[in-house]
């Protein structure tokens, strides 16, 4: 038993150095916090941005599309990731650029809003 604890020992000298490992732990430490803040700053800032405006008016057109060009604010807050306030501000923008047509409550596409393909 004590031979092949000898054996083991040695083998780690061999593979391992302990007083490299003591010396190198301010490194990984610091490239683990450099990491850690590229990953944030990545993925943090996306939670703290507000949506596109492109994007929201995409999610607009494709609820518009399935519902046969007419809906109301309560079907887009319902049927897509916009809150309220984000689905009231998209349609007022849209209504602005003339792309939407308001009914009451409900809205529809404009004609001349429908894209068949891209330029």
């Amino acid at each position: 038993m004590a031979a092949a604890h000898d054996a083991l020992r040695t083998l780690g000298l061999q593979v391992g150095d302990p007083a490299l490992a003591a010396r190198l732990i301010p490194l990984a430490l610091l490239v683990g916090l450099a990491v850690g803040y590229g990953v944030w700053r990545v993925f943090g800032r996306k939670q703290t941005q507000e949506g596109r405006p492109d994007v929201q008016e995409r999610m607009v057109y494709r609820l518009a599309w399935r519902k046969g060009g007419v809906f109301t604010l309560r079907d887009l807050a319902e049927s897509s990731p916009l809150d309220e306030a984000q689905a009231r501000a998209v349609t007022a923008r849209m209504l602005e650029l003339g792309r939407l047509t308001r009914d009451g409550e409900a809205f529809s596409l404009r004609p001349s809003s429908l894209r068949t393909g891209r330029a």
